[in-house]
């Protein structure tokens, strides 16, 4: 409660301001609308009241006519006897208020106690005898009618949360309904499946293994009930077709993969042929691409290397030691213009040379090659029994022989001293050839010419006995792999093409 000094100081201030939040944020007092009361009893007035209790029921008093007190009880008495409707329906008062204007009226109390009396009267004359006993015994009109009030309330409470709870009840029920329609749907529709599932069985069972329409799934041995799954897994889920066939998971896959095995046998001599015919250097990538290049054959890498496998058709590599030609250093140092860089766009462009031996019973063989960075292929080669100055000398002239005159190709070599000898250099000068030379001790700046060697010996030396073999003999197999290696022995790289082959497809001249 505020004091009256307090009120005052707050309609003062509100009629310097003019303004209700302004006032209440300076003050902290009042809310707006105890403030908006205040207000407007001073300005009817003229001042504020010194007890709250008392002026505020007069104020009350004053603020609605007797004609609305009249209106707000004559509403409640007709319409329900409810106050929170009639508040709701004219718009005024208070529920507290209508309650005093009720307690306050002498002819309305005695009214609505003789109407609820009768009224219950018709579900307990007890009650109504209790009301009178109330009335005779001066017990106060405003506690009898707040008792009233508040069992009509009570009663309207009752009523909602009974509405509610059928409610609640009917919508139960309607979704048990919905829920056990839904689930027989369901089944009837599961039902046509599993049948339609049997029908399709005994077909393909008729179809893929001649079995008449009426079998029994217990005559039907593994092999059998999975090619019909095989058939069948497409349309319907592996499961249901195991639950109907009566087959574990691991027993069909087991079966499958046995039927997968026997599928590819056929390829077996095939890819056999293939690998003897490569002097056995194919691997399972160059045997697949054979299979769709030249055959039509279309197999999944997988199952060449599976078969390669199981026929033990391996790629033997053995690495040795490797030929040094270093020497020392002969003659002036030459600069790597090739730099690692072993890629070209054109032929003829950078050549990479060096020399290799062959071990064998009968002695050594030495092989001194040009490889073109254009596609790998052999520019020339020369075979001997000697690394001399020969060698090398005539591989690379008859290199020379095959250029245009405009090409004017970079060749590569190590620091060995065929590559530093007088006439080298002299052959080289009068074909205006540019020459280049890795680093000492750095294989890896003619790592292209290394690979071309580690390649060849793992294809047709490492893997091979040269017992009883002499040196004319090796020789000639020698010549003969790098001709088939030149023009019929594919590169991935290529596109599955040998270097002679790509350069046709491009219309480059042999």
């Amino acid at each position: 409660m505020h004091s009256l000094n307090e009120r005052n100081e707050a309609i003062n201030i509100f009629m310097k301001f003019k303004s209700y939040s302004r006032t209440v944020k300076k003050l902290g007092y009042p809310n707006s609308r105890t403030l908006r009361r205040w207000v407007e009893e001073y300005n009817k007035n003229g001042f504020i009241h010194d007890s709250f209790r008392t002026s505020n029921n007069n104020f009350y008093k004053n603020r609605y006519s007797e004609e609305q007190i009249n209106i707000a009880i004559k509403h409640y008495l007709e319409y329900g006897e409810c106050i929170s409707f009639t508040v709701r329906e004219l718009g005024y008062p208070s529920k507290g208020l209508l309650k005093k204007w009720l307690l306050n009226n002498n002819k309305i109390v005695n009214k609505i106690i003789c109407s609820n009396s009768s009224n219950l009267n018709n579900s307990n004359n007890n009650n109504t005898e209790n009301i009178f006993n109330i009335k005779e015994s001066n017990i106060t009109k405003k506690n009898s009618l707040c008792d009233i009030i508040n069992k009509n309330k009570q009663m309207e409470v009752d009523y909602m949360k009974d509405k509610k709870k059928r409610k609640k009840d009917l919508n139960v029920n309607s979704n048990i309904k919905n829920k056990d329609v839904s689930n027989s749907y369901q089944e009837l529709l599961q039902e046509l499946e599993e049948t339609k599932l049997e029908r399709d069985v005994y077909k393909m069972a008729s179809e893929l293994i001649k079995k008449d329409m009426g079998i029994n799934n217990e005559n039907l041995n593994n092999s059998e009930r999975t090619v019909i799954i095989n058939a069948l897994k497409d349309k319907y889920s592996i499961q249901s077709v195991l639950k109907i066939l009566n087959i574990s998971k691991s027993v069909y896959y087991y079966n499958k993969n046995l039927l997968l095995k026997n599928k590819y046998d056929y390829l077996i001599p095939i890819i056999t042929s293939i690998f003897n015919d490569s002097f056995e250097t194919y691997g399972y990538r160059r045997i697949h691409i054979i299979l769709k290049k030249e055959l039509s054959i279309t197999v999944s890498e997988k199952i060449v290397r599976r078969i390669m496998k199981e026929e033990n058709l391996m790629v033997i590599q053995i690495k040795k030691k490797k030929y040094n030609s270093y020497k020392g250093e002969l003659s002036p140092e030459v600069p790597n213009k090739i730099n690692r860089d072993f890629h070209s766009i054109k032929i003829n462009e950078k050549w990479l040379t060096d020399i290799t031996e062959f071990s064998i019973p009968a002695g050594k063989v030495y092989l001194s090659p040009l490889v073109d960075c254009f596609d790998g292929g052999l520019v020339s080669w020369s075979i001997g029994t000697s690394p001399n100055a020969e060698l090398v000398n005539t591989m690379l002239e008859s290199g020379i022989s095959k250029l245009n005159d405009n090409e004017k190709p970079v060749v590569h070599s190590d620091r060995g001293c065929h590559y530093r000898w007088p006439n080298w250099i002299k052959i080289m000068d009068d074909n205006k050839l540019k020459r280049s030379m890795s680093k000492k001790g750095y294989s890896p700046d003619n790592s292209a010419c290394e690979g071309f060697f580690g390649r060849i010996k793992n294809e047709m030396f490492y893997n091979k006995k040269w017992t009883g073999v002499s040196i004319d003999e090796f020789i000639t197999i020698l010549n003969n792999y790098l001709v088939w290696y030149n023009e019929k022995r594919i590169k991935v790289s290529l596109g599955g093409c040998s270097p002679m082959e790509y350069r046709h497809s491009l219309g480059l001249q042999l």
